[in-house]
Parts: structure tokens; sequence; C-alpha cells
């Protein structure tokens, strides 16, 4: 059976109706005439919109879009889409009657074109789809509705030329292709069908020797199924594999499969229309693939805000940020707990209803130089709480500048230093009353050893003339009692004077120089003028440090004192060592006496307190010692060493070479 293209024109299912420039009916065929319950002869011939709309009042922007459609397409050349046109048509109801209805079509205009490339007509596939927006089908399978619809109407005849019906075919947009017969050979193709398919479907031959890779991927299948039931096919996002210069590629097709009948209603044949969406799919995945990750990078960003909030209200400052001229665009939770009002309060200069009256001034203008300068800003004032109570605050914000240096934004936060503002000012009040009792103390001290020692040297010098008077002219027991008088004064007058040095002990020493510590040892133990029998072991090689002059001979002169005393009467050792090492001057005092009991150096260090007989000394000696250490910052420990006796260490802060003292470690035990 030869193939008629009148024939194929006027069977096809799909409503087609072709215009002139005109806009004049020159081709309609029996499937439009249904749809719009019209009879050839009254649409061939006359003008479309004389016919169309029945009601123009109802139907007013429905002919308006139509008509636009179709001088759009002989203005340009390209196919315009109506997907969704609204309307009042008549309807043939079951029982025959006609009734009219708001209907919904879908339309496609499409050019054909002239030998010279001119649009010569136009032709419109409609199709009703009522039902389709009514059950919200998918965008997708409405658009291959149409496309199969539009390439169907490709493979009919639209004139009285053969040659008119294969332009059409060949500029039908997509691929399309007409198989026929059981074994579904090649009858008509297009140029993007031959492209698609490496020009292998050639005519005459079937689909399954032209391109055996359709059997393998069901494409065959489907066209038989398509042939055996009378019914279309539709494949939205078909993925299929086509040989490609030998190799196998795979494509994702939107593919209609369209029967098409004879005079005796029989299929004949399968139009097979559809697009190559490989690359719009891809570029789709693309798409949602840089989506997921743009809502991946925000879902992050956004947990990032939420935990830097979440720290924010954690922190125990109050964080805030400004703008360039000032004004506060950002405060923290932490001011429901700080002031009682929320953040919101606070923006703008709100900030400045919570600042106390008195300092108000000042903080503008220290906000103020800040703005102007883009210095570091910084200020203590008092804030009121939520409790109506006003606090010290120390508020402090950095400005945040672009890479052009100029400033963005200004960070910031808000301490609480009330308490440490109450403290410091404890602490001055404590070290004025200490001052104070320190000055009374010295005065105390100096009355003290001025009358208290001049007498005291009286009694001395009146003594040591009695004791000449009276020698050898007194009985034995009264040169004693004269003896004892005078040791009794000289003890007095050395009481009098470890008095004077423990209260000047407390006091800061401003004597640090670079001394050598061997010399400065061996002079102060010459001072004390030990006696032939004791034993001493001192520094030998020189050891020069940066320190106290003061302090370093009085702990010696008081450590060396009493290991005098206190060392073994019969063969008394003490053993005198000094070293420097990491900033830290350590002197060691040890003798071999009795030592100390572990539970007894407590006793040893208070003041007026000694572990020999009263007239041994004025226990004040290690005491001296230990208000020394304080004072520089040293630390001091006992211990029984080696020798028997009391073994004393005192560690010092020290430096080789130094000139300031400043910044020197602490030294711990």
């Amino acid at each position: 059976m030869s193939l008629s293209f009148d024939h194929l024109f006027e069977i096809s299912p799909s409503h087609l109706l072709v215009v002139d420039r005109d806009l004049r009916c020159v081709a309609v065929n029996a499937a439009y005439c249904a749809i719009t319950l019209t009879r050839r002869e009254d649409l061939v011939g006359r003008l479309l919109f004389e016919v169309f709309p029945r009601d123009p009042s109802a139907n007013r922007a429905a002919a308006a879009d139509v008509r636009a459609a179709f001088e759009r397409v002989f203005a340009t050349g390209r196919e315009q889409v109506l997907p969704r046109v609204a309307h009042r048509g008549r309807v043939r109801e079951a029982d025959g009657t006609i009734v009219e209805r708001d209907r919904v079509w879908s339309s496609i205009h499409s050019p054909i074109l002239g030998a010279d490339g001119q649009v010569l007509y136009v032709m419109q596939v409609v199709q009703d789809v009522t039902e389709l927006a009514a059950h919200v089908v998918s965008d997708a399978v409405s658009d291959a509705l149409a496309r199969a619809e539009r390439a169907e109407s490709v493979v009919t005849s639209l004139g009285e030329s053969r040659d008119e019906l294969l332009r059409v075919f060949e500029q039908a947009p997509g691929f399309v292709c007409f198989v026929k017969g059981p074994d579904h050979v090649f009858e008509l193709t297009n140029p993007t069908y031959d492209e698609l398919v490496g020009h292998r479907a050639k005519p005459g031959l079937p689909m399954r020797v032209a391109l055996p890779e359709t059997v393998e991927g069901g494409w065959i299948a489907v066209l038989d199924q398509v042939r055996r039931t009378g019914e279309p096919h539709v494949a939205h996002r078909r993925r299929g594999v086509l040989q490609r210069d030998g190799v196998p590629t795979e494509f994702l097709f939107d593919v209609v499969y369209q029967p098409i009948r004879g005079r005796d209603g029989d299929v004949i044949g399968v139009v097979i229309t559809g697009y190559d969406i490989t690359s719009a799919e891809r570029a789709r995945e693309a798409q949602a693939a840089l989506q997921k990750q743009t809502d991946d990078a925000h879902a992050r960003a956004e947990l990032v805000s939420r935990e830097r909030a979440f720290v924010m209200d954690m922190l125990p400052e109050l964080v805030w940020t400004a703008s360039p001229d000032g004004r506060l665009t950002f405060v923290s939770n932490r001011s429901m707990d700080f002031f009682g009002v929320s953040p919101e309060t606070l923006l703008g200069d709100g900030w400045g209803s919570v600042v106390h009256e008195a300092e108000l001034p000042n903080v503008v203008e220290r906000w103020a130089h800040s703005l102007a300068t883009g210095e570091p800003y910084e200020v203590e004032f008092r804030l009121r709480g939520h409790d109506g109570v006003y606090r010290w605050h120390l508020s402090a914000a950095r400005a945040f500048r672009g890479e052009d240096g100029q400033i963005e934004k200004w960070f910031g936060s808000v301490t609480n230093v009330d308490d440490l503002v109450r403290m410091a000012e404890e602490r001055d009040r404590s070290i004025r009353e200490l001052s104070a009792q320190k000055r009374d103390l010295e005065r105390f001290a100096d009355v003290t050893s001025h009358d208290l020692k001049a007498p005291l040297r009286a009694i001395v010098k009146l003594v040591e003339w009695i004791a000449e008077d009276v020698e050898g002219k007194v009985s034995p027991e009264t040169d004693e009692n004269v003896r004892l008088l005078r040791d009794r004064s000289q003890k007095a007058i050395a009481l009098v004077d470890a008095v004077l040095r423990y209260a000047s002990a407390g006091g800061a020493l401003r004597d640090h120089a670079e001394i050598d510590v061997t010399v400065l040892v061996r002079d102060t133990i010459a001072m004390l003028s030990p006696e032939p029998r004791h034993r001493l072991t001192l520094p030998a090689a020189p050891l020069r440090a940066w320190a106290s002059r003061t302090a370093v001979q009085q702990i010696v002169m008081n450590l060396v004192g009493n290991a005098l005393r206190f060392a073994r009467e019969d063969d008394p050792q003490i053993v005198v060592t000094s070293t420097l090492a990491s900033e830290v001057l350590t002197i060691t005092v040890a003798d071999n006496g009795s030592g100390i009991p572990e539970d007894r150096v407590a006793d040893a260090l208070a003041p007026f307190r000694t572990l020999k007989a009263p007239q041994s000394g004025t226990g004040l000696g290690l005491s001296i010692v230990q208000r020394l250490v304080e004072t520089e910052q040293g630390s001091l420990s006992i211990h029984n060493g080696a020798l028997g006796g009391a073994e004393v260490t005192v560690r010092l802060p020290a430096r080789v070479g130094a000139r300031d003292t400043r910044g020197m470690p602490i030294v711990r035990p």
C-alpha cells in the first residue's frame, strides 16, 4: 500500500489547521472539525476569526492570544506555543446534545516555509487539555503530548504538493521518523533523527537491522506494542543507548510513539517524535547539584550562625556590633541578663538609656573619638542593671576594616567589672591604711631606737665604769652580776636594732643593682666577727647578679647569725652556698646544730620566738628573713640538712646583666 499524504493528513488523530498570511483557512482535517463541531466547507476559504470565536465577549482574551501567536510566526519564522488557552466553546455530550462549556486547549503554531525560505503558511495543532488541567498532570507529560501531536502533524500532508509536506516534515522541531509495517521499516526521517542515529536509518531498512541496539534497548518491543494495541506510548526521560561512531552512547529522551491508521482503520505504521534531552538533563543535574551545594552551604551557614549566636549567649560578656557611624546593629541576648531589656531596645542609640548620667558625656566623647580616628575604644562606666542598680562595666571595641582599609563594622563587648572595681577600691583603701600603719610603725621604731637605745647605752657605759671601779674589790658573785647586767643591756640594744630592722623589712627595696654575691656574703659575715673556733665554708667563685643589696645582706646576716648561735658548741660548722640559675638566686645556710623539729618550723618563723633559751637571741632573725623574701617575691624553705642541723634555703628573683627587675618571675617554694 503506497502512502498518500492527503490521506495521512486527513486521518491524523491530531487536530490540524493551516492558514495563510491573511489568516484564511486553507486546510483542515477531520479531527479538527470534530473537536470544533464545524464542517470543512464552513472553514476552508474563510478568515479564521470570522468563524471563531462564536462568543466574542467570553473569548476575547483567548482570541487575542491566538491571533498574536499566528502573527508572531509569520513575522519571525519561529514556532509559537500557547500551553494554555482558556475559552468557552461548544461540546457534544454523550447523549448527542451540544452545550457551551469552559474548555482549556493547548496549541502549537509552526511555520511552513517555501522554497525561498519565507513563511507561506502556519500550521496550528490544538489539543483539548481540559481534563489534564483539572487533574494537574505534570508539565512534562503535557509537553510530551503536545510534541507528539505536533510531530504527528509533520508527517501528514498539508497541501497539494508532496514537496511541501516533506519540507514541513524536515522542519519539524525535535527528531521525527515514520516506520511502516510489522518490521518497522524506515519510511521517512528528518535531519535531526538522522543526526541522532548517525545517518544509519536508511529508507527501506527495518529498524532492527539499521539500529540493532534498539532490540536490546526495548525500542522494538514498544513499537510492537503500539502497533498491536493502537494506543500511543509516551515516555518521559527515557534512557537509551545508541551507537555513535561505533561507541555505545547513553541518551535521555522525551519520546512519543503515535500509531497511524489506514483507510480501513488498521495501524499501518508509527510516528516516533521526541527530543534529545541529554544535555538539558545534565544541565538540570548540574543545576540540582549546584543547588544542593548552595542549600548545603546555606544550611552550614545557618548552623554556624546559630552556633555563633549560642556561643555569644554563653559568654559572660555582652557582645555587640555597630555600623561605621557608631549605631548599634546587633546586641546578644545577654542584654536580658544584664539590663532586663531586649536587644532591640539597645539598637541604634538606645544603649544610652542604661548608662549612668554622670558617665554618659565621657562615654559619648570617647566613642566619638574612636569613630573619628578608628582607634580602639575602651572605657569604664556604670550601667543600670535589671534590678535598677548601677554597676561598673568595661566596654571595648575594635574596628573591622575591608580590603580598602575602610571601616566596615565595629565589634565590641561589655564586661561586668563591678566586683573588680570594688576590690580595687578596697585594695587602695587597704594600701592607704597599711601605708599609714607602716609610717606609724617606722616613726615608732625611730622613737624606740632613739628613746631606748640612748639610756641603754648609758647603762652599758655606767656598768663598764662600775666594773672598772670594783674590779678586785667585790665578791665573785658581785662580779658575775655586773657582767650579767652589762650583757643584758647589750642584748636590749640588739633587740631594739632587730625591731627596727623588722619594721623596715616589709617595705619595698629600691637598691637593686648588679652585685657580686660572693663578696657581699663574705663582707657581711665578717661584720658578725665569728670566733676562730667556728669552721665556716663560704662561696669562693665570683657570682654577679642583679638583686637588692640590702635584702641579700640582711638575709645572710640573720641566717648566719642564727647558725653561729645554734651550731654545736664543741665543733661549730656552718656552710654557706650561693648559685644563680634560670633567673633565680639561691642562698643556703646550714649548720651542725640540733636542727629544728618539723612541727616547730612555724614557731621558728614567728616574731619574738626562739627555740633556744631566751638569752640566746631576739627571736626576730628568721622573721626578718621571711619578710624580706616576701617583699622580693621569693621563697623560703627550712629543713634539717646533711650536717645534722637546720638548713635554710632562700630563693630570690635575679638576673645576670639585667637592669630592670620588672617582669622577674615570682619564685615558688
